[in-house]
């Protein structure tokens, strides 16, 4: 029978046992016969060891390493002493930073669930108990609420949670939307949200989200506009024909030089 695998903490201790036990346990012998087993003896031990490797795991997933000794850190893993986060804690949609260089207890996008009420109370954010884990996450990760409720910052977050891609937003104020066009105001009452359109849910109602999540500030009217390239942007973003065709395609050119944008 090929050697099972249990969790990194039973496979480091099982290793560091005598080899006599780790041959006998795959094998049994009756004097002339020698059979393959199941390794009863590991797989007993995984039944006591691997509660404690669920402990050695949540250990590391709150351990934060400083950027300068990552490289020793790293270089001083193996098998033994690597672990992963449970699963499904790693959501490419969110995006989230490699184990060690973040500190899970702190860090919205790869915290357990039942952490994250707590998490909320350290960013003055409502996470309620009763709200959907996605809900949830979308308030600690953005931390649109609480604070941070009705600055240009919380508004562009709170409309992230519906966008894809990069997410990019930019919020202008003393702004409007004249004919398409972003249109200075001498309000202090006009705000503009500016998204790009590849990453934006079609027909969607950003201003209604904004206003549904507590994130704007009473008097204050919304406006709607999606990035457009013109050619004063793209002859600054992209000089030369090589610089355009690293672009890809029509939807990344149509959107490049948005990040550049000032707010």
């Amino acid at each position: 029978m090929t050697e099972p695998t249990y969790s990194t903490t039973t496979e480091r201790l099982y290793k560091r046992l005598p080899e006599i036990y780790r041959i006998l346990d795959g094998t049994t012998n009756t004097y002339e016969n020698t059979a393959d087993v199941d390794y009863p003896f590991k797989t007993w031990l995984s039944g006591i060891i691997d509660e404690l490797g669920d402990i050695d795991t949540t250990v590391e997933r709150l351990k934060y390493v400083l950027p300068e000794r990552r490289t020793e850190y790293n270089s001083a893993k193996n098998i033994y002493n690597t672990y992963e986060r449970p699963a499904g804690l790693e959501d490419e949609t969110l995006g989230y930073l490699p184990l060690n260089e973040t500190s899970d207890l702190f860090d919205g996008k790869t915290a357990n669930e039942e952490w994250l009420p707590w998490l909320g109370k350290l960013i003055g954010v409502k996470a309620d108990p009763n709200e959907s884990e996605a809900a949830k996450r979308d308030k600690v990760i953005f931390a649109y609420e609480g604070f941070k409720a009705g600055s240009k910052q919380s508004m562009g977050n709170a409309v992230k949670e519906v966008l894809s891609g990069s997410k990019f937003t930019r919020v202008f104020d003393h702004s409007t939307v004249v004919s398409g066009f972003l249109t200075p105001s001498a309000s202090e009452w006009d705000v503009v949200i500016m998204t790009k359109t590849p990453e934006t849910p079609e027909g969607f109602d950003l201003a209604a989200t904004v206003i549904a999540k507590g994130a704007k500030p009473a008097g204050v009217v919304l406006y709607y506009l999606a990035y457009t390239l013109y050619w004063d942007a793209l002859e600054s973003a992209l000089a030369n024909w090589t610089a355009i065709e690293a672009t890809l395609n029509w939807d990344t050119l149509e959107t490049s030089g948005a990040e550049a944008i000032p707010e």
